[in-house]
Formats: C-alpha cells, sequence, structure tokens
C-alpha cells in the first residue's frame, strides 16, 4: 500500500514539474499548480513534498535559477533581462534568489564559467547539428571508459554516454555543472586537486580514483587527464578518460584466493 501511494505521489509531482517547466517564463500560483493535478491546496503540498522534498513554490524557482543559469551562460542577455525574461518581480528578489540556489551571485556566475574564450566557442559550437560535432559525439559514445571535458574552471563542457550511464544523469543534467555539484564534497576535492596538478603541470597524468555511485556503491578508475590548449598555447581545461579498475581487477581476486585454498 505505501508503494502504491507513493508511486501515485511521484506521478501527481512528474505531471506538475512537466507543467513548471513548460510555463517557466510565467508566474505559477499554489492555486494554478494545484488545479493542473485536481488536487486541494493542502494536500497538494504534502504530496509534492513527500515526492520531492522541496514544496512546490520552491522547486518551482529552482527551475528558474536553472533556467537564468542556462541563459547566462548561452546568451547575451543582460541580468536585468533575464530577470524580467523569467517574472521575478525584480531584479533584487532575482539575485537574491539565485545566489540561495547557486551560492553566488549572477554576475559571479557568468565571470566564473564564460571567462574563458575557448571555452565559450566549445559551448557555442555544441550543436548536434554540426557536422563535426557529431562525428566527435559518436567516436566518444563509442568508448566504454568515461570520457568528460572540462574547462579551467571545473565546468563540464562535454561527456560521453558511458559517463553518463555511470553517473545516472542525463548528458545536459552534467554538461554545464562543476565537479562540486556533481559529486560528494570530499571526492570532489581530491579530483580538482588532481585537476590542478595537470592544468599547472601542462602535461598528462594518469592516478586512481574512487568514485560513489548514485546505487551507493564505489568503484575504482583509472584516470588519464591530460590538459587541452588554445592557439597561442594556454591551457583551456582538461580531457579525462577512465576506466574501471573493479571490475577488471574481480577475477584476478578471485584466482588468486582459489589458488590460495588449494
Amino acid at each position: 500500500m505505501a508503494n502504491e501511494i507513493g508511486a501515485l505521489n511521484q506521478s501527481y509531482a512528474e505531471k506538475t514539474i512537466q507543467f513548471m517547466s513548460c510555463r517557466i517564463y510565467e508566474n505559477l500560483t499554489l492555486a494554478e499548480l494545484a488545479k493542473e493535478v485536481n488536487l486541494c491546496e493542502c494536500h497538494f503540498l504534502r504530496v509534492f513534498k513527500a515526492a520531492t522534498g522541496f514544496s512546490p513554490m520552491s522547486y518551482f524557482m529552482k527551475l528558474k535559477v536553472n533556467k537564468a543559469a542556462e541563459l547566462l551562460t548561452t546568451t547575451n542577455l543582460s541580468i536585468g533581462e533575464i530577470s524580467k525574461k523569467l517574472n521575478f518581480s525584480n531584479d533584487s528578489h532575482f539575485n537574491r534568489t539565485f545566489k540561495k540556489n547557486k551560492q553566488m551571485n549572477p554576475s559571479s556566475f557568468r565571470r566564473k564559467y564564460l571567462q574563458n574564450d575557448h571555452a565559450m566557442r566549445l559551448l557555442d559550437d555544441r550543436s548536434p547539428f554540426t557536422p563535426s560535432y557529431s562525428l566527435i559525439q559518436t567516436i566518444l559514445d563509442a568508448s566504454p571508459d568515461l570520457i568528460f571535458i572540462k574547462d579551467v574552471n571545473d565546468m563540464h563542457l562535454e561527456c560521453n554516454k558511458a559517463f553518463c550511464r555511470v553517473m545516472g544523469l542525463e548528458r545536459d543534467q552534467i554538461v554545464g555543472k562543476t565537479t562540486e555539484e556533481l559529486f560528494p564534497k570530499a571526492e570532489a576535492a581530491f579530483y580538482q586537486q588532481n585537476d590542478q596538478i595537470v592544468l599547472k603541470s601542462m602535461a598528462p597524468r594518469r592516478n586512481r580514483e574512487w568514485m560513489s555511485l548514485p546505487d551507493g556503491t564505489r568503484r575504482e578508475y583509472e584516470v588519464l587527464k591530460s590538459p587541452y590548449f588554445d592557439e597561442l598555447g594556454n591551457p583551456c581545461g582538461l580531457i579525462g578518460i577512465s576506466r574501471e579498475l573493479t571490475s577488471i581487477m574481480e577475477p584476478e581476486t578471485k584466482f588468486r584466493r582459489s589458488r590460495a585454498h588449494k
């Protein structure tokens, strides 16, 4: 019975989120959201929070902030224009809400992620309809190894299907995110430390890293990280290729154990 209730709550929440996403540039009220799924406001509040952990209006604000972050990094719209486009009451409200969700104000967010011109060009050329992009993405996706590309500010610019599969996320949920936004704090700090060694040495580096997965397991990977450069030889970011060691080592471990028991 509890499972049925949970599934029903999830269904209501998913329908509401879809409705929110379609109306992201509008102002929605709690009454409008409750009406969309044919529930009274009090019951709707309980159902939505049980399924998502957030109140409906808080979740809607998170969606708006995520859309604002996308506009900040992919358009030349001013912060005021973005605030108005997303129907915030005023720029101060937009700044406060954005900072609450992203731990930095919109202008700092834009500077952090777009100060690198080369990264900007990569983002602009990332259309799946570009022949060169399609070829590169096909090659990346054919690899069973986890492949990711990051800029000097730790933002993920690209990844392959194997990386998405292990992360349990879609590509658009990874691209544009930093390591801290994707991994536990301690792991993120370790990964970033290794990244900085590669960028400062301007040379490839191989090391081993443990990764916590969404299902609660941990796997060990051998990771090759290499910097890539602009026309002047300045590092623009790094490319990482991770090969799982856990599954590779399991047969060898079993073999050793079997010999030890003979």
